[in-house]
């Protein structure tokens, strides 16, 4: 796995890379580019295993936080991140470097880097494609925890593991925390504890705080979208206390949707 925070630096390579010092990529909704699909196909062409980070590392990165740390408030935990509701753009990659060499420490201020076991804005900055989860109206679809199976933004019959008797939180017959008529959000307060989501902090339940339970936010399905629902994780530059290690967003995550907030993070699983 690539636990450096980099990306690729044009879309003209198609081609995830590092490099330190440049801004990262993200999507150009003008030029309908920068799709889930496309971050993931770039980080293929990195070479064989690697691609983005998956929905299970995403699950492993924040229990082995909430391990070490015995707290579920990654913002006060480690440190805001770059996640001021007035800040205007994200960083450019390597504004963490010299923070590198400790576990775990941030700038101390919401408009710096936040660093976790190398790992450069796990949270803020900008928001972060996560392959190997869909929703649906009915069930969550997420890649295969044997590890076999192909990913892709939607994932095709034979490549998920489904819920079952599970009605993802959609704003209309499953609702939780503040209803916005097709889906809902809030702070996560419960988690979905059945396979295949057993330790996968997919929440259940929107009543918490950011001083509370997970204290991170999350936007549910939306219900009777088109496309299957894909996921976002850690919140961009201006989420304030909103942002975190567990910050996922599902609302309006289409495959097809791009914007000047959402990257991705390069991953290799050998």
């Amino acid at each position: 796995m690539c636990i450096r925070d980099r990306y690729a630096t044009s879309w003209t390579a198609l081609k995830l890379t590092s490099k330190s010092g440049v801004a990262p990529l993200t999507g150009n909704t003008g030029a309908s580019s920068g799709t889930l699909a496309q971050f993931e196909a770039a980080g293929n062409l990195v070479g064989s295993y690697w691609g983005i980070q998956s929905f299970w590392t995403q699950a492993l990165i924040q229990s082995l936080f909430y391990i070490e740390y015995a707290n579920l408030n990654s913002q006060s935990a480690l440190a805001p991140g770059r996640t001021n509701a007035n800040n205007t753009q994200a960083l450019a990659t390597g504004q963490g470097n010299s923070l590198m060499g400790t576990n775990g420490t941030g700038g101390g201020t919401d408009q710096q880097a936040v660093c976790y076991r190398g790992i450069e804005n796990p949270w803020g900055n900008v928001w972060k494609f996560i392959i190997g989860f869909n929703s649906i109206d009915t069930a969550y679809n997420v890649m295969k925890r044997d590890g076999t199976g192909s990913l892709a933004d939607i994932l095709t019959a034979g490549n998920y593991e489904q819920t079952t008797g599970i009605t993802p939180l959609n704003g209309t017959s499953n609702i939780s925390g503040t209803d916005a008529g097709d889906y809902c959000h809030g702070y996560v307060s419960d988690l979905v504890f059945s396979d295949p989501l057993k330790l996968a902090f997919i929440p259940s339940a929107l009543s918490g705080s950011d001083t509370t339970y997970l204290s991170d936010y999350f936007y549910s399905h939306k219900s009777g979208i088109s496309q299957t629902g894909c996921l976002l994780a850690g919140g961009s530059w201006m989420y304030a206390g909103k942002a975190g290690v567990g910050y996922l967003y599902a609302s309006n995550a289409a495959a097809s949707d791009v914007g000047p907030s959402i990257g991705a993070r390069l991953e290799a699983i050998f």
